[in-house]
């Protein structure tokens, strides 16, 4: 069964991504030579597909067959062993950052989340005064406990008015007229 999971995973990458990570792992290898065999188990890659890989790869002078599982990364020959040094160090610095920003927004999720957020959430007069259409309109403020609901009603016996319906289990609401 895990076996049969493990296989459907394995065919639903796609080719660019198989490659994508293949190149990933050689580059960043200490030596720049991988094993094949070690590297279709870690990258969840079929070795018929990381042959595939391989091949077009070396076509293309990328890497080259050192035995018959191994394969040496070929850096471009057009690119000083300092600037290769500097996309390496540019690569680490640009995955921190993703792993950081994941962070961020984690926490980010976790704080409006949370009931300290919502009791201490609020609008101030000029955010609304900032809304469009706000002229000739009455504005309340209300205090209460994150429980509140508020339900707008239309007036039936007040043409174009609404009655506002405000609840709260836990304790009192206080209203407040902003203008």
């Amino acid at each position: 069964m895990a076996e049969e999971v493990t296989k459907q995973k394995k065919e639903k990458r796609s080719l660019v991504d198989c490659t994508q990570a293949f190149l990933q792992k050689i580059v960043t290898s200490d030596s720049q030579e991988i094993d094949l065999n070690s590297t279709s188990e870690s990258l969840g890659i079929q070795i018929r597909r990381l042959y595939d890989i391989v091949n077009v790869l070396s076509g293309i002078n990328v890497v080259k067959h050192v035995s018959k599982n191994k394969v040496k990364y070929l850096p471009n020959p057009n690119i000083s062993i300092d600037e290769e040094q500097a996309m390496r160090e540019l690569d680490a610095k640009e995955k921190e950052l993703a792993e950081l920003e994941a962070s961020i927004q984690h926490e980010i999720e976790e704080f409006t989340n949370s009931l300290d957020y919502k009791y201490y959430a609020y609008v101030d007069k000029n955010d609304l005064i900032k809304l469009p259409g706000t002229d000739g309109h009455r504005f309340y403020a209300f205090k209460s406990q994150p429980d509140m609901t508020l339900e707008a009603i239309d007036d039936e016996n007040n043409e174009g008015g609404m009655t506002l319906k405000c609840e709260s289990q836990i304790g009192g609401i206080d209203i407040f007229e902003v203008w």
